[in-house]
Protein backbone atom coordinates (compact mmCIF):
# COMPACT_ATOMS: atom_id res chain seq x y z
CA UNK A 1 0.00 0.00 0.00
CA UNK A 2 2.58 2.44 0.87
CA UNK A 3 4.28 1.56 -1.97
CA UNK A 4 1.57 2.47 -4.46
CA UNK A 5 0.42 5.80 -2.51
CA UNK A 6 4.28 7.06 -3.08
CA UNK A 7 4.01 5.98 -6.65
CA UNK A 8 0.66 7.94 -7.00
CA UNK A 9 2.16 10.76 -5.50
CA UNK A 10 5.14 10.62 -8.07
CA UNK A 11 2.97 10.28 -10.66
CA UNK A 12 0.92 13.14 -9.56
CA UNK A 13 3.91 15.47 -8.91
CA UNK A 14 5.18 14.88 -12.40
CA UNK A 15 2.11 15.82 -14.17
CA UNK A 16 1.46 18.61 -12.20
CA UNK A 17 5.19 19.72 -13.34
CA UNK A 18 4.21 19.51 -16.94
CA UNK A 19 0.85 21.47 -16.67
CA UNK A 20 3.13 23.96 -14.88
CA UNK A 21 5.95 24.37 -17.57
CA UNK A 22 6.20 27.28 -18.71
CA UNK A 23 5.09 27.93 -22.60
CA UNK A 24 7.44 30.88 -23.53
CA UNK A 25 11.19 30.93 -23.58
CA UNK A 26 13.69 34.62 -23.67
CA UNK A 27 16.80 32.43 -23.36
CA UNK A 28 19.10 33.26 -20.31
CA UNK A 29 21.04 31.40 -17.58
CA UNK A 30 20.96 32.95 -14.42
CA UNK A 31 23.19 31.44 -11.86
CA UNK A 32 22.79 32.02 -8.01
CA UNK A 33 21.22 30.59 -4.56
CA UNK A 34 17.65 29.68 -4.47
CA UNK A 35 15.22 27.19 -3.23
CA UNK A 36 13.17 24.21 -5.28
CA UNK A 37 11.06 24.82 -7.94
CA UNK A 38 7.91 23.92 -6.45
CA UNK A 39 3.88 23.99 -7.61
CA UNK A 40 1.21 25.75 -6.35
CA UNK A 41 -1.89 26.62 -7.64
CA UNK A 42 -0.99 25.09 -11.48
CA UNK A 43 2.07 27.65 -11.24
CA UNK A 44 5.89 26.41 -11.33
CA UNK A 45 7.23 29.14 -8.51
CA UNK A 46 11.04 29.51 -7.69
CA UNK A 47 12.21 31.70 -5.28
CA UNK A 48 15.98 33.30 -5.20
CA UNK A 49 18.41 34.46 -1.79
CA UNK A 50 20.90 36.29 -3.22
CA UNK A 51 20.44 37.96 -7.59
CA UNK A 52 21.25 36.09 -9.83
CA UNK A 53 24.22 36.49 -12.43
CA UNK A 54 23.10 36.03 -16.21
CA UNK A 55 25.64 33.26 -17.02
CA UNK A 56 25.17 32.70 -20.78
CA UNK A 57 22.77 34.73 -23.54
CA UNK A 58 21.35 32.41 -26.51
CA UNK A 59 22.36 33.90 -29.65
CA UNK A 60 19.19 35.40 -31.46
CA UNK A 61 17.13 34.88 -28.36
CA UNK A 62 14.22 37.37 -27.42
CA UNK A 63 17.13 37.99 -24.35
CA UNK A 64 20.02 39.35 -26.75
CA UNK A 65 17.78 40.89 -29.08
CA UNK A 66 16.68 42.71 -25.89
CA UNK A 67 19.88 44.03 -25.22
CA UNK A 68 20.58 41.24 -21.45
CA UNK A 69 24.66 40.47 -21.64
CA UNK A 70 26.03 37.76 -20.12
CA UNK A 71 27.34 38.78 -16.57
CA UNK A 72 24.23 40.95 -15.70
CA UNK A 73 23.31 41.07 -12.56
CA UNK A 74 19.40 40.06 -12.32
CA UNK A 75 17.52 42.16 -10.25
CA UNK A 76 13.43 42.23 -11.00
CA UNK A 77 11.15 41.10 -13.24
CA UNK A 78 7.67 43.43 -14.02
CA UNK A 79 8.81 45.32 -10.77
CA UNK A 80 9.44 42.59 -8.68
CA UNK A 81 12.55 41.81 -6.83
CA UNK A 82 13.75 38.28 -7.14
CA UNK A 83 15.47 38.24 -4.24
CA UNK A 84 12.16 38.91 -1.75
CA UNK A 85 9.20 37.73 -4.06
CA UNK A 86 8.38 34.49 -5.32
CA UNK A 87 8.61 34.47 -9.51
CA UNK A 88 5.57 32.52 -11.17
CA UNK A 89 7.62 31.33 -13.97
CA UNK A 90 4.54 29.79 -15.59
CA UNK A 91 2.93 33.22 -15.57
CA UNK A 92 5.52 35.51 -16.12
CA UNK A 93 6.94 33.37 -19.42
CA UNK A 94 3.80 33.74 -21.72
CA UNK A 95 4.68 33.84 -25.19
CA UNK A 96 4.10 37.40 -26.70
CA UNK A 97 3.84 38.94 -23.35
CA UNK A 98 6.25 41.70 -22.93
CA UNK A 99 8.77 41.80 -19.76
CA UNK A 100 10.64 43.61 -17.86
CA UNK A 101 13.66 42.58 -16.85
CA UNK A 102 15.64 44.79 -14.39
CA UNK A 103 19.42 44.05 -14.10
CA UNK A 104 22.50 45.64 -13.05
CA UNK A 105 25.32 46.13 -15.28
CA UNK A 106 28.55 48.15 -14.32
CA UNK A 107 27.24 49.67 -11.31
CA UNK A 108 24.30 51.17 -13.17
CA UNK A 109 20.52 49.35 -12.95
CA UNK A 110 19.01 49.09 -16.54
CA UNK A 111 15.25 48.11 -17.33
CA UNK A 112 15.25 46.44 -20.53
CA UNK A 113 12.23 45.27 -21.99
CA UNK A 114 11.90 41.49 -23.26
CA UNK A 115 8.80 40.03 -25.99
CA UNK A 116 8.74 36.48 -24.61
CA UNK A 117 8.57 33.38 -27.67
CA UNK A 118 7.20 30.09 -27.92
CA UNK A 119 9.43 27.67 -26.82
CA UNK A 120 11.79 26.06 -29.05
CA UNK A 121 11.48 22.70 -30.06
CA UNK A 122 14.73 21.74 -29.44
CA UNK A 123 14.46 22.59 -25.64
CA UNK A 124 10.50 20.98 -25.81
CA UNK A 125 12.49 17.79 -26.73
CA UNK A 126 14.67 18.63 -23.71
CA UNK A 127 11.88 19.03 -21.84
CA UNK A 128 10.32 15.85 -22.88
CA UNK A 129 13.83 13.86 -21.65
CA UNK A 130 13.76 15.54 -18.39
CA UNK A 131 10.46 14.52 -17.70
CA UNK A 132 11.22 10.86 -18.53
CA UNK A 133 14.30 10.71 -16.60
CA UNK A 134 12.19 12.14 -13.28
CA UNK A 135 9.87 9.61 -14.19
CA UNK A 136 12.01 6.85 -13.81
CA UNK A 137 14.15 8.35 -10.92
CA UNK A 138 10.32 8.73 -9.07
CA UNK A 139 9.69 5.01 -9.53
CA UNK A 140 12.41 3.55 -7.94
CA UNK A 141 12.47 5.81 -5.03
CA UNK A 142 8.88 4.97 -4.32
CA UNK A 143 10.08 1.13 -4.23
CA UNK A 144 12.59 1.64 -2.10
CA UNK A 145 10.67 3.93 0.01
CA UNK A 146 8.56 0.36 0.92
CA UNK A 147 11.83 -1.08 1.81
CA UNK A 148 13.33 1.42 4.11
CA UNK A 149 10.54 2.45 5.60
CA UNK A 150 7.80 5.75 5.68
CA UNK A 151 10.61 7.83 6.12
CA UNK A 152 13.19 7.78 3.80
CA UNK A 153 14.16 5.97 0.37
CA UNK A 154 17.74 4.58 -0.12
CA UNK A 155 20.52 6.72 -1.59
CA UNK A 156 21.17 5.87 -5.60
CA UNK A 157 23.45 2.61 -5.51
CA UNK A 158 25.25 4.61 -8.61
CA UNK A 159 26.44 8.19 -8.78
CA UNK A 160 23.33 10.28 -10.61
CA UNK A 161 24.43 12.65 -13.59
CA UNK A 162 25.55 15.94 -12.83
CA UNK A 163 22.91 18.37 -12.83
CA UNK A 164 22.50 21.39 -14.72
CA UNK A 165 23.02 25.50 -13.46
CA UNK A 166 19.83 27.28 -12.75
CA UNK A 167 17.69 29.07 -15.88
CA UNK A 168 15.01 30.50 -16.42
CA UNK A 169 14.82 29.41 -19.97
CA UNK A 170 15.50 25.87 -20.92
CA UNK A 171 19.29 25.67 -22.43
CA UNK A 172 20.16 24.74 -25.90
CA UNK A 173 20.50 21.07 -26.35
CA UNK A 174 23.62 19.63 -26.54
CA UNK A 175 24.32 17.39 -28.78
CA UNK A 176 23.78 14.02 -26.46
CA UNK A 177 21.09 15.17 -23.75
CA UNK A 178 22.17 15.82 -20.67
CA UNK A 179 20.13 14.52 -18.39
CA UNK A 180 19.03 16.35 -15.43
CA UNK A 181 18.17 16.01 -11.42
CA UNK A 182 14.90 15.65 -10.25
CA UNK A 183 12.68 18.81 -9.86
CA UNK A 184 15.15 20.45 -12.40
CA UNK A 185 13.25 21.49 -16.09
CA UNK A 186 16.19 23.48 -16.11
CA UNK A 187 15.26 26.23 -13.51
CA UNK A 188 16.97 24.51 -10.43
CA UNK A 189 19.63 25.73 -8.65
CA UNK A 190 22.93 23.73 -7.42
CA UNK A 191 21.74 22.93 -4.34
CA UNK A 192 18.83 22.77 -2.01
CA UNK A 193 17.19 25.43 0.40
CA UNK A 194 19.61 28.48 -0.92
CA UNK A 195 23.04 26.75 0.01
CA UNK A 196 25.34 25.91 -3.07
CA UNK A 197 26.44 22.41 -3.50
CA UNK A 198 28.90 20.49 -5.44
CA UNK A 199 29.73 16.83 -5.58
CA UNK A 200 33.23 16.60 -4.05
CA UNK A 201 36.65 15.29 -5.52
CA UNK A 202 38.47 12.53 -4.12
CA UNK A 203 41.32 14.88 -3.80
CA UNK A 204 39.20 17.49 -1.63
CA UNK A 205 38.07 14.60 0.24
CA UNK A 206 41.62 13.81 1.52
CA UNK A 207 41.74 17.32 2.31
CA UNK A 208 38.80 17.69 4.38
CA UNK A 209 38.99 14.14 5.83
CA UNK A 210 36.31 12.54 4.42
CA UNK A 211 35.35 9.48 2.15
CA UNK A 212 32.99 11.26 0.13
CA UNK A 213 30.51 14.22 0.36
CA UNK A 214 28.94 16.93 -0.98
CA UNK A 215 30.60 20.33 -0.03
CA UNK A 216 28.39 23.20 1.06
CA UNK A 217 29.97 26.20 -1.27
CA UNK A 218 27.50 28.61 -0.45
CA UNK A 219 25.14 29.24 2.45
CA UNK A 220 23.84 32.59 2.41
CA UNK A 221 22.71 34.57 4.88
CA UNK A 222 18.65 34.54 5.25
CA UNK A 223 18.28 30.96 3.12
CA UNK A 224 17.10 28.01 5.24
CA UNK A 225 20.13 26.13 4.73
CA UNK A 226 21.97 28.89 6.48
CA UNK A 227 19.11 29.51 9.05
CA UNK A 228 19.12 25.42 9.42
CA UNK A 229 22.92 25.86 10.71
CA UNK A 230 24.85 24.95 7.57
CA UNK A 231 28.20 27.14 6.93
CA UNK A 232 30.04 27.27 3.89
CA UNK A 233 32.68 24.79 3.80
CA UNK A 234 30.59 22.09 5.66
CA UNK A 235 30.91 18.32 3.74
CA UNK A 236 27.05 16.74 3.68
CA UNK A 237 27.78 13.17 4.03
CA UNK A 238 24.41 11.67 5.00
CA UNK A 239 20.91 12.36 4.76
CA UNK A 240 18.16 10.86 7.23
CA UNK A 241 20.97 8.52 7.67
CA UNK A 242 21.88 7.58 3.92
CA UNK A 243 25.04 8.46 2.46
CA UNK A 244 25.61 10.81 -0.29
CA UNK A 245 27.74 11.04 -2.96
CA UNK A 246 26.78 13.69 -5.32
CA UNK A 247 24.28 16.61 -5.75
CA UNK A 248 22.18 14.91 -7.91
CA UNK A 249 21.59 12.34 -4.36
CA UNK A 250 21.14 15.45 -1.92
CA UNK A 251 18.10 17.03 -4.26
CA UNK A 252 16.26 13.67 -4.78
CA UNK A 253 16.59 12.85 -1.01
CA UNK A 254 15.48 15.96 0.02
CA UNK A 255 12.71 16.58 -2.74
CA UNK A 256 11.16 13.39 -2.15
CA UNK A 257 11.16 14.40 2.02
CA UNK A 258 8.98 17.11 0.71
CA UNK A 259 7.00 15.59 -1.73
CA UNK A 260 5.80 13.75 1.16
CA UNK A 261 4.83 16.58 3.09
CA UNK A 262 7.59 16.80 5.54
CA UNK A 263 9.51 20.23 6.04
CA UNK A 264 12.65 19.63 7.19
CA UNK A 265 15.47 16.02 7.28
CA UNK A 266 18.48 15.07 9.34
CA UNK A 267 21.84 15.81 7.96
CA UNK A 268 25.39 14.52 9.46
CA UNK A 269 28.10 16.94 7.61
CA UNK A 270 31.89 17.00 8.63
CA UNK A 271 32.59 20.38 9.78
CA UNK A 272 36.26 21.17 10.65
CA UNK A 273 37.00 17.62 10.49
CA UNK A 274 34.58 17.01 13.14
CA UNK A 275 31.11 15.35 12.37
CA UNK A 276 28.17 16.80 13.68
CA UNK A 277 24.44 17.00 13.17
CA UNK A 278 22.48 19.45 11.58
CA UNK A 279 18.56 19.70 10.97
CA UNK A 280 17.44 21.55 7.48
CA UNK A 281 14.36 23.11 7.80
CA UNK A 282 12.39 24.63 4.77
Amino acid sequence: VMARTTTARAVQHISDLQAAMPRGWIGIVAEGAGGLPRVERGEMIIRYYSYPRIVSVDPSSPAQRAGLAQSDTLLAYDGRDVRENDISLTRLLRPNATIRVRVKRDGRVREVPVVVAEVPQRVAVRRDGEIRMIRATGMSAGTEMLMEGPTFPRAPSAPLPAMPRIAVRMPSAPSAPAPPSALSFSFSVGGVAGAQLTTITEGLARTVGVRYGVLVTSAPEGSPANESGLRDGDVIVKIAGQPVRTVPEVRSLVGITSSNGEHEVELEIVRERRTRSVVLRW
